[in-house]
């Protein structure tokens, strides 16, 4: 009886320990995040993704700000985010706006943004 107990809780727990709404996938993309403005930028690397949001994983532990912009530089795809959680160099992004592509920017802050992107 306490094998079948110890297994439904264990069951349970596994079930509670991930509550997002949308599926994730493991993914292994190199992104650029943007802070202050986009005055600042940081390579990072992204692990999981999903409609709402990502995991990523940066060069040290830095604190990162409650709000940034992150390219995925496989996509050339743009989103603002806030930073849901953070551990150490791991930390977890929520999607504030749609995905744009930086080629559909205005010609004056898509030079700015592939320059910012393309430094390492």
């Amino acid at each position: 009886m306490l094998k079948i107990a110890e297994s439904s809780f264990i069951s349970s727990l596994l079930q509670n320990l991930d509550r997002r709404q949308k599926h994730r996938r493991d993914v292994k993309k190199h992104g650029r995040l943007f802070m202050e403005n986009f005055t600042e930028s940081l390579h990072c690397e992204i692990r999981d993704e999903s409609a709402s949001g990502m995991k990523i994983v940066i060069e040290d532990d830095r604190k990162l700000p409650r709000s940034l912009a992150l390219v995925d530089r496989k996509s050339g795809k743009l989103v603002d985010a806030n930073l849901a959680w953070q551990q150490g160099e791991i930390a977890g992004l929520v999607f504030t706006s749609q995905a744009t592509d930086v080629r559909e920017l205005p010609g004056a802050g898509l030079r700015r943004l592939s320059i910012l992107a393309t430094r390492r």
